[in-house]
């Protein structure tokens, strides 16, 4: 109300609940009915939750946006956006620039946004049944200093200490069908949070959330990198995982060794931020490139001999590889093998016909 009285000239006003990463609450209907009273449109990116949570038009918001990329798509295949609209008027002129701004989908993005809506429900409930789990998990570290989700009801022991997390639970559960998938912690040190990001095999880093696997990130240094430090408002130690559908019992257990994996490392070390693979990874692929044992993998062998037209005119025996090609294949890829072998079979043969 400060605002409006400060600037009477606001038009529209826009937020997020929750937000990302804080998981802060704001009050649809509460901000609605402020913004109404002073003729200004609200708008709120509800894209944390998704339709299947958290519908903000049923509770005075007059647009809704959703990045379609996260829980449409839900496989981190495509990209695009919608806007959700109140009333008629306002859809004929966000229709309007839509049209001439030329900002439509293709039609295979379409397909795969389709696609993706089709289990949006029934991914978004077992993301956050195991998120809940996951957010209990956490709790209960010590390594955890602050919890940010907004799913997890304060105990009632701490209520009275911290009203405002009481407060903000009872508002979200009221516009809100569950606290989502994401969550956020800290661990007081940076080079702690770093370790453990470094450390996890099963969460994917990437920037994105609202996918059906589970990834992490540290905002300060990745989604958020790009504002300046001095006007982030966010904690540089901070973790945000998104979880997936995977099975709760394997992404627990990944976390808790990545925890116990980056507590016995010493904290004056700096170890670079995971690029794809960590550091056993890599140690995995070179190892790779040794020879397998033999008890995995058929060993086939083909001798490359004259056919009889060539016996006959005399012709210089082909040498491929000293007459004799060895080869250790795996039994996934026999007919490979076979399809290979054969050509150079059949190469033998056309060389002779020739000569």
């Amino acid at each position: 109300e400060k605002a409006f009285h400060e600037h009477p000239n606001i038009r529209i006003l826009h937020m997020e609940t929750p937000s990302n990463p804080l998981m802060r609450i704001t009050d649809i209907r509460a901000v609605a009915d402020i913004c109404h009273a002073n003729g200004c449109l609200l708008t709120v990116d509800s894209t944390m939750m998704s339709p299947h949570l958290q519908q903000p038009l049923n509770h005075g918001a007059d647009i809704v946006i959703h990045s379609m990329t996260k829980f449409f798509g839900g496989h981190s295949d495509t990209m695009g956006g919608v806007v959700a609209v109140a009333t008629e008027e306002l859809a004929k002129q966000i229709s309007f620039f839509q049209n001439a701004e030329g900002t439509g989908l293709g039609p295979f993005d379409c397909w795969l946004f389709l696609r993706g809506i089709k289990t949006l429900a029934i991914r978004v409930e077992r993301a956050q049944e195991n998120a809940h789990a996951i957010a209990a998990f956490l709790k209960r570290q010590s390594v955890v200093k602050k919890l940010y989700y907004a799913g997890l009801e304060p105990r009632q022991d701490t209520m009275k200490l911290n009203e405002q997390a009481a407060k903000d639970f009872k508002i979200h559960m009221g516009q809100a069908r569950g606290g989502g998938s994401v969550i956020s912690f800290t661990t007081g040190s940076t080079t702690l949070s770093r370790c453990i990001v470094d450390s996890l095999h099963l969460y994917k880093l990437t920037v994105s959330f609202g996918s059906c696997n589970s990834l992490v990130e540290m905002p300060a240094y990745l989604s958020h990198a790009s504002i300046p430090a001095e006007e982030r408002t966010l904690p540089e130690d901070l973790i945000r995982l998104s979880i997936g559908i995977e099975d709760v019992n394997d992404l627990i257990d990944d976390l808790q060794k990545a925890l116990l994996i980056a507590t016995g490392k010493k904290l004056n070390e700096e170890p670079p931020l995971r690029k794809g693979l960590n550091l056993e990874a890599k140690k995995l692929m070179k190892n790779m490139t040794k020879p397998e044992a033999p008890s995995v993998h058929s060993h086939i062998k083909f001798k490359a001999t004259p056919s009889r037209s060539m016996k006959k005119k005399k012709v210089k025996k082909l040498d491929v590889t000293e007459d004799l090609i060895s080869l250790n294949i795996d039994k996934n890829h026999f007919k490979l093998a076979i399809a290979f072998i054969t050509g150079v079979a059949c190469s033998v043969a056309i060389l002779s016909m020739k000569k």
